[in-house]
Protein backbone atom coordinates (compact mmCIF):
# COMPACT_ATOMS: atom_id res chain seq x y z
CA UNK A 1 0.00 0.00 0.00
CA UNK A 2 0.98 3.67 -0.13
CA UNK A 3 3.42 5.37 2.20
CA UNK A 4 1.96 7.22 5.16
CA UNK A 5 0.84 9.81 5.93
CA UNK A 6 -1.91 9.41 3.38
CA UNK A 7 -5.26 11.08 2.84
CA UNK A 8 -8.02 8.57 2.08
CA UNK A 9 -11.17 10.01 0.49
CA UNK A 10 -14.51 8.29 1.10
CA UNK A 11 -16.19 8.22 -2.33
CA UNK A 12 -19.58 6.82 -1.33
CA UNK A 13 -21.55 9.91 -2.38
CA UNK A 14 -20.03 9.98 -5.86
CA UNK A 15 -22.88 7.65 -6.79
CA UNK A 16 -25.36 10.49 -6.14
CA UNK A 17 -24.38 13.12 -8.74
CA UNK A 18 -27.66 15.03 -8.55
CA UNK A 19 -27.77 15.59 -4.78
CA UNK A 20 -25.79 18.06 -2.74
CA UNK A 21 -23.28 15.66 -1.17
CA UNK A 22 -22.57 14.02 -4.51
CA UNK A 23 -21.99 17.38 -6.21
CA UNK A 24 -19.77 18.48 -3.33
CA UNK A 25 -17.58 15.35 -3.42
CA UNK A 26 -17.07 15.50 -7.19
CA UNK A 27 -16.07 19.15 -6.97
CA UNK A 28 -13.78 18.50 -4.02
CA UNK A 29 -11.90 15.77 -5.87
CA UNK A 30 -11.54 17.98 -8.95
CA UNK A 31 -10.50 21.00 -6.87
CA UNK A 32 -7.89 19.08 -4.88
CA UNK A 33 -6.53 17.63 -8.11
CA UNK A 34 -6.20 21.08 -9.69
CA UNK A 35 -4.86 23.03 -6.72
CA UNK A 36 -3.35 20.53 -4.28
CA UNK A 37 -1.56 17.89 -6.39
CA UNK A 38 1.11 17.54 -3.69
CA UNK A 39 -1.38 16.04 -1.20
CA UNK A 40 -0.86 12.24 -1.05
CA UNK A 41 -4.41 11.01 -1.61
CA UNK A 42 -6.29 7.85 -2.56
CA UNK A 43 -10.00 7.63 -3.35
CA UNK A 44 -12.05 4.62 -2.18
CA UNK A 45 -15.23 4.35 -4.27
CA UNK A 46 -17.94 1.75 -4.96
CA UNK A 47 -16.92 -0.52 -7.84
CA UNK A 48 -20.20 0.22 -9.68
CA UNK A 49 -18.82 3.72 -10.35
CA UNK A 50 -15.69 2.43 -12.09
CA UNK A 51 -16.63 3.77 -15.54
CA UNK A 52 -17.70 7.17 -14.16
CA UNK A 53 -14.37 7.60 -12.39
CA UNK A 54 -12.22 7.01 -15.46
CA UNK A 55 -9.76 9.89 -15.67
CA UNK A 56 -10.31 10.87 -12.01
CA UNK A 57 -7.83 13.47 -10.75
CA UNK A 58 -6.98 11.28 -7.71
CA UNK A 59 -5.90 7.59 -7.75
CA UNK A 60 -8.95 5.41 -7.14
CA UNK A 61 -9.44 2.00 -5.51
CA UNK A 62 -12.83 0.49 -6.52
CA UNK A 63 -14.51 -1.64 -3.83
CA UNK A 64 -17.41 -4.05 -4.10
CA UNK A 65 -20.23 -3.31 -1.67
CA UNK A 66 -23.61 -5.01 -1.04
CA UNK A 67 -26.92 -3.20 -1.50
CA UNK A 68 -29.72 -3.82 1.01
CA UNK A 69 -32.19 -1.27 -0.37
CA UNK A 70 -31.92 0.86 2.80
CA UNK A 71 -29.62 3.77 2.03
CA UNK A 72 -28.46 4.44 5.59
CA UNK A 73 -27.75 0.75 6.25
CA UNK A 74 -25.86 0.47 2.94
CA UNK A 75 -23.76 3.46 3.94
CA UNK A 76 -23.04 1.93 7.37
CA UNK A 77 -21.88 -1.35 5.76
CA UNK A 78 -19.67 0.71 3.45
CA UNK A 79 -18.15 2.51 6.43
CA UNK A 80 -17.36 -0.81 8.11
CA UNK A 81 -15.59 -1.90 4.93
CA UNK A 82 -13.44 1.16 4.43
CA UNK A 83 -12.78 1.47 8.16
CA UNK A 84 -11.12 -1.93 8.14
CA UNK A 85 -9.34 -1.28 4.86
CA UNK A 86 -7.98 2.07 6.02
CA UNK A 87 -5.74 0.39 8.59
CA UNK A 88 -3.81 -1.22 5.74
CA UNK A 89 -2.62 2.22 4.62
CA UNK A 90 -0.57 2.73 7.78
CA UNK A 91 -0.88 4.42 11.14
CA UNK A 92 -0.49 7.91 9.66
CA UNK A 93 -3.49 7.60 7.33
CA UNK A 94 -6.36 10.07 7.67
CA UNK A 95 -9.82 9.25 6.33
CA UNK A 96 -11.94 12.11 4.93
CA UNK A 97 -15.59 11.06 5.19
CA UNK A 98 -18.56 13.09 4.01
CA UNK A 99 -20.71 11.70 6.79
CA UNK A 100 -20.11 11.17 10.53
CA UNK A 101 -18.08 7.95 10.48
CA UNK A 102 -19.16 5.09 12.71
CA UNK A 103 -17.53 1.69 13.19
CA UNK A 104 -17.61 -0.71 16.21
CA UNK A 105 -13.82 -1.20 16.19
CA UNK A 106 -10.70 1.01 16.29
CA UNK A 107 -10.76 3.26 13.25
CA UNK A 108 -8.21 5.52 11.58
CA UNK A 109 -8.06 9.22 12.27
CA UNK A 110 -11.14 10.68 10.63
CA UNK A 111 -11.93 14.10 9.22
CA UNK A 112 -15.68 14.48 8.84
CA UNK A 113 -17.26 16.81 6.29
CA UNK A 114 -20.58 17.63 7.96
CA UNK A 115 -22.86 20.06 6.13
CA UNK A 116 -25.71 20.10 8.63
CA UNK A 117 -27.65 18.19 11.28
CA UNK A 118 -31.01 18.45 9.54
CA UNK A 119 -32.63 15.58 11.40
CA UNK A 120 -32.14 17.43 14.68
CA UNK A 121 -34.30 20.28 13.38
CA UNK A 122 -36.75 18.09 11.48
CA UNK A 123 -37.20 14.76 13.33
CA UNK A 124 -39.19 13.35 10.42
CA UNK A 125 -35.86 12.83 8.66
CA UNK A 126 -35.05 10.15 11.26
CA UNK A 127 -37.95 8.11 9.87
CA UNK A 128 -40.13 5.71 11.80
CA UNK A 129 -37.65 2.83 11.95
CA UNK A 130 -35.65 2.55 15.17
CA UNK A 131 -32.62 1.36 13.20
CA UNK A 132 -32.35 4.56 11.18
CA UNK A 133 -32.59 6.77 14.25
CA UNK A 134 -30.08 4.61 16.12
CA UNK A 135 -27.57 4.80 13.26
CA UNK A 136 -28.01 8.56 13.00
CA UNK A 137 -27.38 8.97 16.73
CA UNK A 138 -24.28 6.75 16.66
CA UNK A 139 -22.93 8.57 13.63
CA UNK A 140 -23.50 11.94 15.24
CA UNK A 141 -21.64 10.85 18.39
CA UNK A 142 -18.53 10.26 16.29
CA UNK A 143 -18.26 14.00 15.60
CA UNK A 144 -16.79 14.34 19.10
CA UNK A 145 -14.07 11.80 18.27
CA UNK A 146 -13.13 13.16 14.85
CA UNK A 147 -9.68 14.65 14.31
CA UNK A 148 -11.51 17.59 12.72
CA UNK A 149 -14.90 18.47 11.30
CA UNK A 150 -15.08 20.54 8.13
CA UNK A 151 -18.28 22.46 7.52
CA UNK A 152 -19.35 25.25 5.19
CA UNK A 153 -20.89 28.04 7.28
CA UNK A 154 -20.73 29.75 10.65
CA UNK A 155 -24.31 28.66 11.30
CA UNK A 156 -23.52 25.01 10.64
CA UNK A 157 -20.42 25.17 12.85
CA UNK A 158 -22.41 26.55 15.77
CA UNK A 159 -25.14 23.98 15.19
CA UNK A 160 -22.70 21.05 15.12
CA UNK A 161 -20.79 22.21 18.21
CA UNK A 162 -24.00 22.68 20.21
CA UNK A 163 -25.59 19.37 19.20
CA UNK A 164 -22.53 17.12 19.44
CA UNK A 165 -20.70 18.73 22.35
CA UNK A 166 -17.46 18.64 20.38
CA UNK A 167 -14.60 21.07 20.89
CA UNK A 168 -15.26 24.09 18.60
CA UNK A 169 -11.49 24.32 18.07
CA UNK A 170 -11.68 21.18 15.92
CA UNK A 171 -14.19 22.77 13.56
CA UNK A 172 -12.85 24.09 10.25
CA UNK A 173 -15.09 26.33 8.13
CA UNK A 174 -14.50 26.13 4.38
CA UNK A 175 -17.37 27.63 2.36
CA UNK A 176 -18.57 26.05 -0.84
CA UNK A 177 -16.73 27.38 -3.85
CA UNK A 178 -17.46 28.41 -7.41
CA UNK A 179 -16.13 25.81 -9.87
CA UNK A 180 -14.81 26.65 -13.35
CA UNK A 181 -17.50 27.53 -15.87
CA UNK A 182 -19.83 29.31 -13.45
CA UNK A 183 -19.29 32.80 -14.82
CA UNK A 184 -21.77 35.29 -16.33
CA UNK A 185 -20.07 35.05 -19.72
CA UNK A 186 -20.19 31.25 -19.95
CA UNK A 187 -23.71 31.16 -18.50
CA UNK A 188 -24.99 33.54 -21.16
CA UNK A 189 -23.14 31.67 -23.89
CA UNK A 190 -24.79 28.38 -22.94
CA UNK A 191 -28.28 29.62 -22.11
CA UNK A 192 -29.83 29.41 -25.59
CA UNK A 193 -28.66 25.82 -26.07
CA UNK A 194 -29.92 24.77 -22.63
CA UNK A 195 -33.30 26.41 -23.24
CA UNK A 196 -33.70 24.45 -26.49
CA UNK A 197 -32.35 21.17 -25.08
CA UNK A 198 -34.66 21.07 -22.05
CA UNK A 199 -37.73 22.71 -23.60
CA UNK A 200 -37.59 25.72 -21.30
CA UNK A 201 -39.50 28.97 -21.81
CA UNK A 202 -37.53 31.86 -23.26
CA UNK A 203 -34.89 33.65 -21.21
CA UNK A 204 -36.05 35.57 -18.18
CA UNK A 205 -37.89 32.69 -16.47
CA UNK A 206 -37.79 32.36 -12.70
CA UNK A 207 -35.87 29.38 -11.40
CA UNK A 208 -35.59 26.97 -8.50
CA UNK A 209 -32.90 24.25 -8.37
CA UNK A 210 -32.63 21.70 -5.58
CA UNK A 211 -34.42 18.89 -3.81
CA UNK A 212 -38.10 18.44 -3.12
CA UNK A 213 -38.12 17.08 0.43
CA UNK A 214 -40.44 19.04 2.67
CA UNK A 215 -37.84 21.33 4.25
CA UNK A 216 -37.15 22.76 0.79
CA UNK A 217 -40.56 24.44 1.15
CA UNK A 218 -41.66 24.15 -2.49
CA UNK A 219 -45.37 24.14 -1.65
CA UNK A 220 -44.80 27.54 -0.03
CA UNK A 221 -43.02 28.78 -3.17
CA UNK A 222 -45.82 27.60 -5.45
CA UNK A 223 -48.50 29.16 -3.24
CA UNK A 224 -46.68 32.51 -3.13
CA UNK A 225 -46.15 32.35 -6.88
CA UNK A 226 -49.87 31.74 -7.45
CA UNK A 227 -50.77 34.78 -5.34
CA UNK A 228 -48.24 36.99 -7.14
CA UNK A 229 -49.53 35.75 -10.50
CA UNK A 230 -53.07 36.69 -9.53
CA UNK A 231 -51.95 40.31 -9.12
CA UNK A 232 -49.47 40.77 -11.98
CA UNK A 233 -48.18 38.75 -14.98
CA UNK A 234 -45.10 36.79 -13.93
CA UNK A 235 -42.48 34.90 -15.93
CA UNK A 236 -42.84 31.10 -16.00
CA UNK A 237 -41.42 29.28 -12.97
CA UNK A 238 -38.91 26.52 -13.74
CA UNK A 239 -38.51 23.85 -11.06
CA UNK A 240 -35.38 21.92 -12.02
CA UNK A 241 -34.28 18.61 -10.55
CA UNK A 242 -35.76 15.14 -10.16
CA UNK A 243 -39.33 15.28 -8.84
CA UNK A 244 -40.28 12.80 -6.09
CA UNK A 245 -42.14 9.69 -7.18
CA UNK A 246 -43.27 8.49 -3.75
CA UNK A 247 -45.76 10.99 -2.24
CA UNK A 248 -45.89 8.81 0.88
CA UNK A 249 -42.51 10.24 1.91
CA UNK A 250 -42.09 13.75 3.40
CA UNK A 251 -41.81 15.50 0.04
CA UNK A 252 -43.62 18.06 -2.05
CA UNK A 253 -45.89 16.56 -4.70
CA UNK A 254 -45.28 19.31 -7.24
CA UNK A 255 -47.80 18.17 -9.83
CA UNK A 256 -50.56 17.78 -7.25
CA UNK A 257 -49.81 21.22 -5.82
CA UNK A 258 -49.87 22.81 -9.28
CA UNK A 259 -53.29 21.22 -9.89
CA UNK A 260 -54.60 22.29 -6.49
CA UNK A 261 -53.57 25.89 -7.10
CA UNK A 262 -54.99 25.80 -10.64
CA UNK A 263 -51.89 27.34 -12.11
CA UNK A 264 -52.22 27.91 -15.88
CA UNK A 265 -50.71 25.30 -18.23
CA UNK A 266 -47.10 26.10 -19.05
CA UNK A 267 -46.72 28.49 -16.12
CA UNK A 268 -44.74 25.93 -14.08
CA UNK A 269 -42.13 23.97 -16.03
CA UNK A 270 -40.44 20.83 -14.65
CA UNK A 271 -37.55 19.77 -16.94
CA UNK A 272 -36.20 17.11 -14.55
CA UNK A 273 -32.50 16.60 -13.86
CA UNK A 274 -30.11 19.00 -15.54
CA UNK A 275 -26.68 17.69 -16.54
CA UNK A 276 -23.83 19.22 -14.53
CA UNK A 277 -22.30 20.76 -17.67
CA UNK A 278 -25.60 22.50 -18.44
CA UNK A 279 -26.09 24.16 -15.05
CA UNK A 280 -24.39 27.48 -15.95
CA UNK A 281 -26.61 27.81 -19.02
CA UNK A 282 -29.69 27.05 -16.89
CA UNK A 283 -28.80 29.91 -14.54
CA UNK A 284 -27.83 32.10 -17.47
CA UNK A 285 -31.35 31.93 -18.93
CA UNK A 286 -33.04 32.87 -15.64
CA UNK A 287 -34.06 36.36 -14.61
CA UNK A 288 -34.45 35.44 -10.94
CA UNK A 289 -33.48 32.53 -8.70
CA UNK A 290 -35.75 31.71 -5.72
CA UNK A 291 -34.66 29.54 -2.78
CA UNK A 292 -37.38 29.10 -0.11
CA UNK A 293 -35.67 26.42 2.03
CA UNK A 294 -36.50 26.24 5.73
CA UNK A 295 -33.00 25.18 6.74
CA UNK A 296 -29.61 24.84 5.04
CA UNK A 297 -26.10 24.09 6.17
CA UNK A 298 -24.92 26.39 3.38
CA UNK A 299 -27.20 26.76 0.36
CA UNK A 300 -25.18 26.09 -2.79
CA UNK A 301 -27.75 26.85 -5.56
CA UNK A 302 -28.09 30.58 -4.72
CA UNK A 303 -24.30 30.88 -4.81
CA UNK A 304 -24.18 29.18 -8.21
CA UNK A 305 -26.94 31.46 -9.51
CA UNK A 306 -25.18 34.64 -8.39
CA UNK A 307 -21.87 33.38 -9.79
CA UNK A 308 -23.59 33.08 -13.18
CA UNK A 309 -24.97 36.61 -12.97
CA UNK A 310 -28.51 35.66 -11.91
CA UNK A 311 -29.97 37.60 -8.95
CA UNK A 312 -31.01 35.30 -6.09
CA UNK A 313 -33.61 35.75 -3.36
CA UNK A 314 -33.63 33.32 -0.45
CA UNK A 315 -34.98 32.52 3.00
CA UNK A 316 -33.69 34.52 5.94
CA UNK A 317 -33.09 31.38 8.05
CA UNK A 318 -30.13 29.22 9.12
CA UNK A 319 -27.05 29.80 6.93
CA UNK A 320 -28.80 31.64 4.11
CA UNK A 321 -27.95 35.19 5.30
CA UNK A 322 -24.27 34.22 5.04
CA UNK A 323 -24.73 33.44 1.33
CA UNK A 324 -27.42 35.93 0.29
CA UNK A 325 -26.13 38.84 2.33
CA UNK A 326 -28.42 41.65 1.10
CA UNK A 327 -31.46 42.03 3.37
CA UNK A 328 -33.78 43.21 0.52
CA UNK A 329 -33.08 39.91 -1.26
CA UNK A 330 -34.34 37.75 1.62
CA UNK A 331 -37.79 36.75 2.86
CA UNK A 332 -39.41 34.91 5.75
CA UNK A 333 -40.08 31.29 4.63
CA UNK A 334 -43.06 31.13 6.99
CA UNK A 335 -44.70 34.32 5.74
CA UNK A 336 -46.09 34.04 2.22
CA UNK A 337 -46.71 37.78 2.03
CA UNK A 338 -42.97 38.56 2.30
CA UNK A 339 -42.18 36.35 -0.70
CA UNK A 340 -45.21 37.54 -2.66
CA UNK A 341 -44.03 41.13 -2.33
CA UNK A 342 -40.57 40.26 -3.65
CA UNK A 343 -42.04 38.33 -6.57
CA UNK A 344 -44.39 41.18 -7.47
CA UNK A 345 -41.49 43.64 -7.36
CA UNK A 346 -39.42 41.35 -9.60
CA UNK A 347 -42.31 41.03 -12.05
CA UNK A 348 -42.56 44.82 -12.30
CA UNK A 349 -38.82 45.43 -12.47
CA UNK A 350 -36.28 42.59 -12.70
CA UNK A 351 -33.74 43.08 -9.91
CA UNK A 352 -30.01 43.53 -10.53
CA UNK A 353 -27.45 41.02 -9.33
CA UNK A 354 -27.17 40.97 -5.53
CA UNK A 355 -24.96 43.98 -4.62
CA UNK A 356 -23.33 42.14 -1.70
CA UNK A 357 -22.19 39.13 -3.73
CA UNK A 358 -18.40 38.77 -3.36
CA UNK A 359 -17.01 36.35 -5.91
CA UNK A 360 -13.51 36.38 -4.46
CA UNK A 361 -14.73 34.91 -1.17
CA UNK A 362 -15.87 31.77 -2.99
CA UNK A 363 -12.98 31.43 -5.46
CA UNK A 364 -12.05 27.77 -5.87
CA UNK A 365 -8.33 28.49 -5.46
CA UNK A 366 -8.93 30.28 -2.14
CA UNK A 367 -11.17 27.54 -0.72
CA UNK A 368 -8.81 24.76 -1.85
CA UNK A 369 -5.95 26.58 -0.11
CA UNK A 370 -7.99 26.44 3.11
CA UNK A 371 -8.59 22.73 2.54
CA UNK A 372 -4.92 22.13 1.77
CA UNK A 373 -3.75 23.86 4.95
CA UNK A 374 -6.21 21.99 7.18
CA UNK A 375 -5.48 18.59 5.61
CA UNK A 376 -1.70 19.08 5.60
CA UNK A 377 -1.77 20.03 9.28
CA UNK A 378 -3.70 16.90 10.21
CA UNK A 379 -1.55 14.63 8.04
CA UNK A 380 1.54 15.89 9.84
CA UNK A 381 0.10 15.06 13.27
CA UNK A 382 0.92 11.59 14.53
Amino acid sequence: MAHSPLLILDGWHLGEPHVGMGVYMRRLIAGLGRHCPELPATLLAPARLRDQLAGCEIPCVPLQTPRTGMELLDRTIWQLRIGRLSHRFGAGAVLLSQFPFWAPFPKPRVIVVCHDLIWRHFPRYAGKRWLRKSLLEKSEQTLRDAAAVITASEHAAQDIAAASGMDPGRLVIVPHWIPPGFTPAEAQEGSARVIRQYGLPGSGYWLYVGGYDYRKNIDFLLEAYQVALSHIPCPPLVLAGRLPTDPGKPVCDVNATVRRLRLPPGQVVTPGCIAAADMPGLYGGAGLFVYPSLHEGFGLPPLEAMACGCPAIASNTSSMPEVVTDIPYRFDPGDAHSLVMLLRQAARRPPPLNPGFDRTRYAEERCMAQYRDALARLLQQQ
